[in-house]
């Protein structure tokens, strides 16, 4: 019994985890920036090279801040913009979110308005960004789905030259000599 408990505990707060809120007014940009906490690793560097273009900063610099803050990508992106509508340094915004807080609450204590223009904008960003991402997947499967069956081609291709060639030669042919 005491097992279960700790078990149901164990997964309160792992679920509990995931399902943190991100805080944002906004119904579909918080949607949005949890649909890109889901990019895939392999993904995260062309994302990451994305954003740099849009807020002018250096690709290196923003994979460094997801990985010393343990960002995922919607969150990266959210430091992102605040950092360059405040002519901030991404660190100094990343610092600024405690365990406690929702970076609408960061968002607040930056004075940045959520019904503003510039949230706006961010919210088509992150719904552009989202609708890249699986552009690239799709195009990804579609590569290796091809590259997949290309092998199996050249497979089949490969077993019928030797199928012929066994045929061809250790069938019997004659060995030259007569009667």
């Amino acid at each position: 019994m005491k097992r279960l408990a700790t078990l149901v505990l164990l997964a309160v707060i792992v679920l509990g985890a995931g399902a943190q809120t991100i805080g944002l007014e906004e119904p579909a940009l918080e949607a949005a920036i949890r649909e890109m906490n889901g990019i895939p690793q392999e993904q995260l560097a062309a994302y990451y090279a994305d954003l740099a273009l849009r807020y002018r900063f250096k690709a290196k610099d923003i994979e460094r801040l997801a990985l010393r803050y343990r960002l995922e990508a919607g969150e990266v992106c959210l430091v992102a913009f605040m950092a360059r509508t405040r002519s901030m340094t991404m660190e100094r915004v990343a610092k600024m979110k405690t365990p406690d807080q929702t970076w609408g609450e960061v968002a607040t204590r930056l004075r940045l308005n959520q019904g503003s223009p510039e949230f706006g904008k961010l919210k088509e960003d992150a719904e552009g960004d989202l609708l890249r991402v699986r552009d690239r997947e799709r195009l990804r499967l579609e590569t290796q789905t091809q590259l997949q069956t290309q092998t199996q081609l050249q497979t089949q291709t490969q077993t019928q030259l030797k199928t012929q060639d066994g045929e061809g030669s250790g069938s019997g042919a004659g060995t030259g000599k007569g009667k």
